[in-house]
C-alpha cells in the first residue's frame, strides 16, 4: 500500500500523531510532513485537531473506508499468491451462469471428479460482466457463459468457444402471446425478466457497443419493466406466475417446457450467441485444461473448424 495512505490509516487508529510516529519509526515532523502532502493531493484536510488528539474530518473519514478496503484487498492478493505457489493441487476457482451449469458443466465435474477425487472445487455463480471481472482480478481461473461482445481489444482475458447458440424467448404456456407469430414490437408490452442479469458496475468492461447486440438490445429496452434476480428459482417462479418475458438459449427448452414455460415463436431470425469459456491470457493450469478435454465431447460443439490443443 502507498506508505503515505498507511501512514494516515495509523494516524486514524491511534488518534495521535504522536502515538502514531512511535508506532511507525518516524519523526512527528516527518509524518506531519507526509500527511501534509496526502492532503495537498487529494485537495482536502484530512484530520481535525484539538488539545485532545485528532479526529477524521468528513472526507478523512470516505478517505480511510477506502484505505481500508484496499489493504484488505493486499491482504488478499498476497494470500492467494502464496497460495498458488505453496500448494500445488490448488482449487479449481470457476464461475459460470446456471444454463451452462445445468446443461453442461456439473456432468463434466462430475467426470472430473471421479477421474481426481482430491481435488478441491470452488463454483461462484454471476452475471458474466461479473464473473469476468472476478476472474481478471484472480479469484475464478475460468468462466463458462456467452462471449461478450464488445469487450476492450487489450483485454487480459481469452475466450475459448464451445459451441453455438439461438438465443430464444420463454414465457409462461397461458402468455397472451404463447402458441402464436409474434414480433419484438409485440413482446415491448411486457415486462423483461433478466437471471444473473446485467449489472453497471462492469459496464466499462463493454468498450464497443456496436458490436454488442445483446448490449444494445438492453440500451434500447431502458423503457420497459425489467425484473431481475440472481436465482433461477426465484426466476421460475416470475415466469410461472406473471407474464413476463426471458431471454434465454434455446438448449434450456427441455428444462423449462417441464415447468410449463415456452419459447416464443418469432418472425425474425434469432440472435446467435458464441458459448464458451474465458480465461486469463497467462493460460490454464493441468487440471483446466483436463477439465476442458472432459467437457468438449459433452457439449458436441457445432464449430466444425475448432478444435481445443493442449
Amino acid at each position: 500500500m502507498d506508505k503515505f495512505l498507511h501512514q494516515f490509516k495509523v494516524i486514524a487508529e491511534s488518534g495521535s500523531f504522536s502515538h502514531a510516529s512511535e508506532m511507525l519509526h518516524i519523526s512527528q515532523p516527518a509524518l506531519t510532513q507526509n500527511i501534509k502532502k496526502l492532503e495537498s493531493r487529494y485537495e482536502i484536510s484530512l484530520f481535525n485537531r484539538s488539545h485532545q488528539g485528532v479526529s477524521l474530518t468528513a472526507y478523512g473519514q470516505i478517505l480511510y473506508g477506502h484505505v481500508r478496503a484496499m489493504e484488505n484487498i493486499e491482504k488478499q492478493a498476497n494470500e492467494k499468491i502464496e497460495e498458488f505457489k505453496n500448494k500445488k493441487g490448488r482449487s479449481l476457482l470457476i464461475g459460470t451462469g446456471h444454463f451452462f451449469w445445468e446443461l453442461y458443466l456439473k456432468d463434466a465435474l462430475r467426470k472430473y471428479h471421479s477421474i481426481a477425487p482430491k481435488a478441491s472445487l470452488h463454483i461462484e455463480f454471476g452475471n458474466n460482466l461479473y464473473l469476468f471481472d472476478r476472474t481478471l482480478s484472480g479469484h475464478l481461473d475460468i468462466i463458462f457463459g456467452h462471449e461478450i461482445l464488445g469487450l476492450s481489444h487489450n483485454s487480459d482475458m481469452v475466450f475459448m468457444p464451445l459451441l453455438e447458440s439461438d438465443r430464444a424467448w420463454f414465457v409462461r404456456s397461458s402468455h397472451p402471446l404463447a402458441g402464436k407469430k409474434a414480433c419484438y414490437t409485440d413482446m415491448d408490452s411486457f415486462p423483461l425478466l433478466e437471471i444473473t442479469g446485467h449489472d453497471s458496475r462492469y459496464k466499462e468492461y463493454i468498450k464497443h457497443v456496436e458490436e454488442n447486440p445483446i448490449e444494445q438490445e438492453r440500451l434500447e429496452s431502458d423503457h420497459r419493466v425489467i425484473m431481475s434476480t440472481n436465482s433461477i428459482t426465484a426466476g421460475l417462479e416470475f415466469l410461472q406466475t406473471q407474464d413476463v418475458i426471458l431471454g434465454f438459449p434455446i438448449e434450456y427448452r427441455s428444462f423449462m417446457e417441464q415447468h410449463d414455460i415456452v419459447p416464443l415463436q418469432l418472425d425474425t431470425p434469432p440472435l446467435k450467441e458464441r458459448i464458451g469459456a474465458y480465461y486469463r491470457n497467462n493460460g490454464l493450469n493441468s487440471s483446466l485444461e483436463e477439465l476442458i478435454q472432459i467437457l468438449i465431447p459433452i457439449v458436441k460443439p457445432v464449430f466444425d473448424t475448432f478444435r481445443y490443443q493442449i
